[in-house]
């Protein structure tokens, strides 16, 4: 049976399902029924070759990943798919509607990766850091997918609304995501033509008051880098492919607006207590790029991630984030988020799952984890002598073969169970 391994997955041994070829000499790299030596992985990974077929029978693939500590996952190409969809948008002066179609395709591979994988998010932390436009967006894409995710989960268990009532409270991964990718579109507009080809602007009135008349005007003939949201929202709605998707140009309209009302808009207290979805779906984008602007400005000076969450949690509380947003954020996109796998050295070794996380700094990195196979609870809180050594995976995807029995449809069966 053929599958598909991240080249950072494959290992020597694995055969390879489906010849390698260089396509610029025409020549056979790889050959199909190759068994894969380390050498040929070095070259694979030098030519820039993100994945690979090989042949597994579905039961040597999940003792494969289990015994190798592998998270099953493409998500690189995703990733690199993504970033080159939003590099395509801000290389043109004029939007172009099949650019913005590709970065929507693109939007959806993001929701399948995170629905298919809950590691995705910690993973793409783990991604080297890249202060362009195009990286930054698909980063803050994937965070507030996985958030809204989160979010959605905890409307589902709230007994006292109705199914109609939590339909619209709920967030459209699809929107969140193209929304997300797009929110810093309006810096086009720094381009004069860009600017002035916008065909109408809109004078938002009581709603929006940091829109006065002057600054209306004003910001037709003069660009204002802070109006980035005003700006990307009126480029949105112009593109044939978001015409009808109100909620994402509804994202993208309030994506800087804060708890406060001290935005560039000055969004009105209404407005912002209001929990319908594009509101609640906006803050989610302004935390979440919040966080990866942070965190690509302190990581440049190679400050431990651990360090540079600490001081993110402690900034955020500072500043005007709607505050159960952000706990959701911090228990979602946790330097060690809920269900991963570890390494634990010290007087307890070996692997444990994250159980539980704390949202609050002195605690931040210090989780109570679940250990495997014996199921004993440890609280790193109360345990100077065991610390964490390896992430390894998360329990939705590695769910152990021991907890199973070593039987695999129990690993199966328990693993679409988690993913329901």
């Amino acid at each position: 049976m053929k599958h598909i391994f991240d080249i950072d997955m494959v290992r020597p041994g694995m055969q390879l399902a489906e010849t390698i070829k260089d396509y610029n000499a025409g020549a056979t790299l790889i050959a199909a029924g190759t068994t894969l030596t380390e050498r040929h992985i070095d070259i694979l990974k030098r030519r820039n070759i993100d994945e690979l077929t090989v042949n597994l029978t579905k039961e040597e693939k999940i003792k494969y990943q289990y015994d190798n500590n592998i998270i099953p996952t493409v998500n690189r190409s995703v990733i690199k798919g993504s970033v080159r969809a939003i590099r395509g948008i801000n290389g043109i002066k004029e939007v172009d509607e099949e650019a913005i179609e590709d970065v929507i395709e693109h939007a959806k591979k993001i929701v399948d990766s995170i629905l298919l994988d809950a590691n995705f998010t910690y993973k793409l932390t783990d991604y080297k850091m890249n202060t362009e436009p195009s990286e930054h967006s698909v980063r803050t894409a994937t965070y507030a997918v996985a958030l809204a995710n989160a979010y959605n989960k905890k409307i589902d268990k709230i007994e006292t609304l109705t199914e109609e009532s939590k339909r619209k409270r709920k967030i459209d991964l699809e929107n969140i995501a193209i929304a997300a990718l797009l929110h810093d579109i309006g810096k086009l507009c720094a381009d004069e033509k860009v600017r002035k080809g916008i065909k109408s602007y809109s004078f938002f009135g009581d709603s929006f008051p940091g829109i006065t008349k002057d600054k209306y005007f004003d910001l037709q003939e003069n660009y204002d880098e802070k109006f980035v949201s005003y700006y990307g929202y009126h480029i949105a709605n112009e593109i044939d492919a978001l015409k009808t998707r109100s909620s994402v140009k509804a994202m993208i309209l309030v994506s800087s607006e804060d708890e406060a009302g001290l935005g560039p808009l000055k969004m009105q207290q209404n407005l912002i207590s209001s929990n319908a979805s594009h509101i609640m779906g906006a803050k989610m984008i302004n935390i979440c790029s919040r966080f990866d602007e942070y965190m690509m400005e302190n990581l440049k000076d190679k400050v431990s991630l651990e360090k540079v969450q600490y001081d993110l949690f402690k900034l955020f509380l500072e500043n005007r984030f709607n505050k159960e947003l952000l706990k959701d954020f911090i228990e979602t996109i946790p330097l060690y988020p809920k269900g991963t796998k570890v390494l634990l050295e010290g007087s307890i070794s070996g692997y444990a799952v994250v159980e539980v996380n704390f949202a609050d700094p002195i605690n931040y990195s210090k989780p109570i984890l679940l250990t495997i196979p014996d199921k004993k609870y440890v609280d790193l809180r109360k345990t100077t002598d065991t610390v964490i050594k390896q992430v390894i995976g998360d329990e939705i995807q590695m769910y152990s073969l021991y907890m199973a029995g070593g039987d695999i449809e129990s690993f199966e069966e328990e693993s679409a169970r988690k993913r329901a």
